[in-house]
């Protein structure tokens, strides 16, 4: 249902807001043949390793962690990322 769904509305790119979201977009992006982008979360659920070899597929995203992208267009971002407390004090 969600295949026909996403054909319907001519859905051509999905960005997956954390790493388990980051699983169903790639899955996603075989199935349908859409651009993928990503924001990795400061803690992310999933495996490091997976990850890295997961980023790759995606064109581009945002993400904390320096290490877990090799080049691409990835946005490493500590600001977006930091905790409520830590954005109350400015």
């Amino acid at each position: 249902m969600l295949i026909k769904l996403l054909r319907e509305k001519n859905i051509a790119h999905i960005h997956a807001t954390s790493s388990p979201a980051l699983v169903g977009a790639l899955m996603l992006k075989k199935l349908l043949n859409v651009t993928v982008s990503a924001t990795i979360e400061a803690r992310p659920a999933l495996p490091r390793e997976w990850i890295q070899n997961a980023l790759p597929q995606c064109a581009g995203g945002r993400v904390r962690d320096r290490k877990l992208v090799r080049g691409g267009s990835f946005l490493v971002d500590k600001t977006t990322f930091r905790s409520a407390s830590q954005q109350a004090l400015g």
